[in-house]
């Protein structure tokens, strides 16, 4: 099955950047082979720091080792493609919430899942093991219709589901997903490029200026809301961040021992005291 999927991936690569058509077979055939390539991935969670506390944990997925697989935006690309993005996404949050060890997890979902019912009802016995309140739904970058229906959205988060905006930044279609959901979420994830720019970095294809004006248009548009910076790299960053009124960040390379109330960090002061007094 390993070696189909491998197969399957490399011609799905090829297939669409040239925009060829291909049978509705043919795709069924690849929707029933790229599973296979989801389960060759382990999860992980990546912490989402607050002042005083974590906010929660966010499900990601790396290969697992000894195996030659496409990176999980890869295989979220293909399954959307295919008209199969509810399937990877079903597929995604079961495996991130057998494997979460740390609660509350977040689990990305896109916009079709989010507005699918029908999504929602098949994932139901999933999520009936869990307590809602543990559990944190980041809908993703894509587009919305203005006049979507999301009453049963609105009944979830009556039953204690939490709702965030990921990578939320400048353009319209994230105007869109804020105007669609702002009364129901309650995280708004600043993507990377822009709070690249809000630190400073001259590298992003925005300004301060433009992260500034985002995040006070947030605060104004969606005071009821948390907002959480991601691509955050230390402690002196987040300190930055904490005091510009951001309520978390999140980063691949900040260091539990930075914020007091980890594990980590009161083991390190533990060890620093004892050094002291010997």
């Amino acid at each position: 099955m390993g070696d189909q999927t491998s197969q399957a991936a490399h011609l799905l690569k090829a297939i669409f950047p040239k925009r060829l058509s291909i049978s509705d077979n043919f795709k069924e055939n690849l929707v029933h082979l790229l599973p296979a390539g989801v389960s060759q991935h382990r999860s992980e969670q990546e912490p989402i720091y607050g002042k005083q506390n974590y906010i929660a944990y966010e499900a990601l997925f790396r290969p697992s080792e000894n195996i030659t697989s496409l990176s999980i935006s890869e295989l979220s690309k293909m399954f959307y493609h295919l008209g199969a993005q509810e399937k990877f996404d079903a597929l995604t949050l079961q495996k991130g919430l057998n494997d979460a060890k740390n609660f509350p997890v977040t689990l990305n979902i896109s916009v079709k899942s989010a507005l699918s019912p029908e999504f929602w009802n098949n994932i139901e016995g999933v999520l009936k093991n869990h307590n809602p309140q543990d559990i944190i739904f980041e809908i993703l970058e894509h587009d919305v219709a203005l006049d979507a229906d999301i009453s049963h959205l609105e009944t979830l988060k009556e039953l204690g589901f939490k709702f965030a905006l990921d990578d939320f930044s400048i353009g319209e279609s994230h105007k869109n997903r804020l105007a669609v959901f702002t009364d129901l979420i309650d995280y708004i994830k600043i993507d990377g490029p822009l709070v690249r720019a809000g630190l400073g970095d001259k590298n992003t294809p925005f300004t301060e200026n433009d992260f500034i004006k985002l995040t006070d248009n947030l605060r104004e548009v969606a005071p009821h809301t948390k907002l959480i910076a991601e691509h955050v790299n230390n402690a002196k960053e987040a300190a930055s961040l904490f005091w510009l009124g951001f309520d978390g960040v999140q980063g691949r390379d900040l260091n539990p021992e930075d914020f007091p109330y980890t594990p980590e960090a009161q083991a390190l002061a533990k060890t620093e005291s004892t050094c002291d007094h010997a």
